[in-house]
């Protein structure tokens, strides 16, 4: 756990899983907070270096030989956590370590925004540091810990809406993959046509996230739309329905 004087986040830590070759968990934090500007949009490692931000450890410490420093901070102590040498070359390697991490990571790591990557950015959000794998893995372990009764404060969490997220996401792959529709052709709105309400419906009954998600998410313009959309959902007639919705939805409380 990694956490400052108003958050505290989860961290991936250097032997998890099989062939980890992060040198320790101490390089890990310190790489977390060398990377805030690539988080915060400010450099991308390509067209602005790390080292272009000039408010950091970076610039006045890390690329300058010793006598020029702030003399405060231990350049010596951070190469050495990844094995590399205060000179010119080693200075240099740290810095396009690090921007070669910024365009890695950005897509894998929640650096970046995302729509194909269900987490959606939630080291940006502030929960965790690590892979996606890391993710995905806490995130089973909680929904467990859910359903065992335990850790009554979840529902406020920020892993509470990484869980709950996750969980529509995977609804909307799955309708994906029950309407044979791409995802773009699911989102788009056709008068008549109930599956992308359908999918909203099982959402909204499934999971925790709010209206407001749902409605940014499926592109249903306002949280009022999607509440209104959603309980007029439910009393359509079944004759009225495809019968491929009524697959998806299996609801019991239509009228007849």
């Amino acid at each position: 756990m990694f956490g400052g004087r108003y958050k505290a986040i989860l961290v991936e830590s250097p032997d998890y899983g099989k062939g980890k070759k992060w040198t320790s968990y101490l390089s890990t934090l310190v790489d977390y907070i060398h990377l805030n500007p690539a988080r915060a949009g400010m450099v991308d490692g390509v067209q602005k270096s790390v080292m272009d931000y000039p408010w950091c450890s970076l610039a006045r410490d890390y690329a300058l030989p010793e006598d020029q420093r702030t003399g405060w901070v231990d350049v010596d102590e951070g190469l050495r956590l990844v094995n590399l040498e205060d000179t010119v070359q080693g200075r240099r390697q740290y810095i396009e370590r690090l921007d070669n991490r910024v365009i890695a990571e950005g897509d894998k790591a929640g650096l970046a925004e995302n729509r194909d990557n269900s987490l959606q950015s939630h080291l940006r959000k502030g929960w965790y540091w690590g892979t996606q794998e890391f993710s995905e893995n806490i995130l089973k372990a909680f929904g467990q810990k859910i359903a065992e009764g335990e850790n009554r404060n979840y529902q406020s969490s920020q892993l509470s809406k990484a869980h709950a997220e996750d969980n529509a996401e995977q609804i909307i792959r799955r309708a994906c993959q029950h309407f044979g529709l791409k995802e773009d052709e699911l989102l788009t709105h056709i008068r008549g046509d109930y599956r992308k309400t359908s999918v909203a419906w099982k959402i909204w009954q499934e999971t925790t996230v709010s209206q407001r998600w749902i409605a940014e998410r499926l592109m249903m313009k306002t949280p009022a739309n999607v509440s209104q959309q959603v309980r007029r959902f439910t009393q359509i007639p079944k004759k009225d329905l495809s019968n491929e919705v009524l697959e998806w939805t299996v609801l019991s409380r239509f009228v007849d």
